[in-house]
This record gives structure tokens, C-alpha cells and sequence, in this order.
């Protein structure tokens, strides 16, 4: 996953990027940049991409740690874990 998109999406704290008011030239750029047509993982850099860069940089600099698994998950842990993407046909058995 992209390191930006990564602290975006967080871990079971929350998210990991804050962007504030304050940061008018991140609200100002981010939101309209657009992909490279010639290589679509890339920034098209004739847009100003500065902010863009350094928040990337920001988040390359600092690496999340992989989350390690403690061992076996149990069948309630799954359960937990995927209830939300079960539909609710799936989980009738499941007393709420």
C-alpha cells in the first residue's frame, strides 16, 4: 500500500494523517492533483506538487510497522474481524 494511503487508513487507533485548517496549501493542491498520463503510479509535476511530495516524503521517512500476527485466530476473532464484510444473509445464524 502507498505509504500516504497507509497512514490515511490508520490502525485500530484511528488514522495516522491529521490534516488541519491550518494547512491551507495542502487543501489548496492535494485534492485536484492528477495522475501522470504517460505513467499513472506518478503525479502529473507540471501541477504544483510540492506539498504533495513533502507529505509523501513525510510518511517514507517514518515507516508504519507491520502488523505481526500472535498467532492462530480463532473462529470468533474471524467472526469479529469480518463481520462488517458478511452480509447479513450470511451471519442468520448469529444471534445480535
Amino acid at each position: 500500500m502507498h505509504p500516504v494511503r497507509a497512514r490515511i487508513a490508520g490502525n485500530e487507533a484511528g488514522p495516522m494523517l491529521a490534516v488541519f485548517d491550518t494547512c491551507r496549501d495542502f487543501i489548496r493542491t492535494v485534492p485536484v492533483l492528477q495522475h501522470d498520463r504517460m505513467r499513472l503510479e506518478d503525479l502529473d509535476t507540471s501541477a504544483e506538487d510540492h506539498i504533495a511530495d513533502e507529505t509523501r516524503y513525510a510518511c517514507l521517512a517514518r515507516l508504519m510497522a507491520p502488523k505481526i500476527a500472535a498467532g492462530p485466530m480463532t473462529a470468533e476473532e474471524r467472526w469479529r474481524r469480518d463481520w462488517p464484510k458478511v452480509p447479513p444473509e450470511a451471519v442468520s445464524w448469529r444471534v445480535l
